[in-house]
């Protein structure tokens, strides 16, 4: 059988397959180890289970109506809490994907995907609601739930113009304290 269809946690990580060279073989024993890890903690970890009721995915980008963007707008108006996350195109680094996730004091919470390739023109009226939208997140009393640096995360789509720079809104590294929320997540 193929080592590419062997999966990475099941590998003898370290015994690459012999067709790769030097780079491809670090790439492959690091990956085969991340990938072991990751299983390990599917083992330790069982997956959340979140009933569809209790949440809407909403995609922005230019084919977003502005009914829709007024419902995340009216929304978001009532949440103090956020988690965010982003995500870069891999083959040229930059920033691909925004993923806030409300956390509202009743449900259903919003995962907004705000997909940066595909914006409405910079003069448009979703433009400025995507600008409202950000302004009304990163207000002063939020609070911002990160599994990175909040800079390292949004400081790339300064460039949309959305909000000024530095945010004044809390930040928390939820890399510090993914086992605690993990734990009391699962007693709830």
């Amino acid at each position: 059988m193929s080592d590419k269809f062997v999966p990475y946690h099941l590998c003898d990580i370290n015994n690459p397959p012999a067709h790769l060279d030097g780079n491809q073989k670090l790439n492959w024993i690091r990956a085969a180890k991340k990938a072991k890890k990751n299983y390990q903690y599917q083992q330790q970890h069982p997956a959340l289970d979140i009933p569809t009721s209790f949440y809407e995915i909403i995609y922005v980008n230019k084919y977003t109506t502005t009914e829709t963007m007024q419902k995340l707008i009216n929304h978001v108006r009532n949440c103090n809490e956020f988690t965010f996350d982003t995500e870069d195109e891999k083959s040229t680094k930059q920033l691909a994907l925004i993923q806030i996730q409300t956390i509202p004091q009743q449900l259903p919470f919003f995962v907004i995907l705000v997909e940066c390739a595909h914006l409405p023109p910079i003069n448009s009226s979703i433009h400025l609601q995507i600008k409202q939208l950000f302004e009304l997140i990163f207000k002063f009393r939020n609070n911002i739930y990160s599994w990175e640096s909040l800079r390292k995360e949004i400081y790339p789509a300064i460039v949309y113009q959305w909000f000024e720079w530095p945010i004044k809104t809390s930040v928390v590294n939820f890399q510090l304290k993914f086992a605690d929320w993990y734990n009391w997540t699962l007693s709830h």
